[in-house]
């Protein structure tokens, strides 16, 4: 999972070992928890559009946050874009 903070202009990532909600929604728990422990929070939430009814709930009532659905692989295309910046400045010698 992929979260971009703006606020704070911190992206983190939580993985996760399938699409299924138990996985997804912990992984997001834990992700709103990081933020929450450093004294944040999150007013909106913009999710693709294949966020599932549990996991929308858990947005609005654990977390009291606004979402809004978007088109899917918006924020992978960031995060990729991302992480391959962070890579391409990783010694030759690094393990891989």
């Amino acid at each position: 999972m992929v979260a971009y903070h703006q606020p704070t202009n911190a992206i983190l990532v939580e993985p996760f070992q399938s699409r299924r909600d138990v996985h997804r929604i912990t992984a997001y728990n834990d992700i709103m928890k990081r933020i929450h422990d450093n004294q944040h929070h999150v007013d909106l939430q913009i999710l693709d559009n294949e966020a599932s009814t549990a996991y929308k709930n858990t947005i609005k009532t654990k977390w009291n946050t606004t979402y809004q659905l978007v088109p899917p692989h918006s924020a992978i295309r960031t995060f990729k874009a991302h992480f391959l910046a962070i890579l391409a400045g990783v010694d030759r010698s690094y393990p891989h």
